[in-house]
């Protein structure tokens, strides 16, 4: 099934998919320095975090679409606590309504901001990829 979504994105499409480029990169550069300079002990988060986003680093470069999707996942994994962007990994919160708690599960507020962020700004182009990949599939079904 072939997209329709070029490989070579326009300015405005390279712009919205390297905004949270970089903002991840400054987050996990921070995290790092933070871990090495103030004594924190790292954790498996923090060792995947750097892992994973090398990858999407490279399709950035060389897959636009698939380099919007694997940016997608990664900030899913980093918002669900799978990966850590801060040096401080988050633990569960309880959201009290009328004397209850309710609680939730472990959510990195900064990755969920940054997941937002891409999200609106890559809305458009995702939705196109959407289309044009349920649009392929019939074609191939009929």
């Amino acid at each position: 099934m072939e997209l329709n979504i070029p490989a070579q994105p326009n300015k405005k499409q390279k712009a919205a998919l390297f905004i949270p480029l970089v903002i991840i990169a400054t987050m996990v550069i921070r995290t790092w320095v933070v871990l090495l300079s103030a004594g924190y002990i790292s954790s498996w988060r923090h060792y995947t975090a750097p892992l994973l986003f090398i990858p999407v680093v490279y399709l950035a470069f060389t897959n636009y679409p698939k380099a919007l999707i694997g940016t997608g996942i990664y900030l899913l994994l980093a918002s669900s606590n799978l990966l850590s962007l801060t040096a401080e990994i988050s633990s569960l919160m309880d959201i009290t309504i009328a004397g209850i708690n309710i609680p939730t599960p472990p959510l990195q507020l900064s990755a969920l901001g940054v997941l937002l962020l891409f999200l609106v700004l890559n809305w458009g182009t995702l939705d196109e990829m959407y289309l044009d990949y349920k649009e392929a599939r019939e074609k191939k079904n009929n």
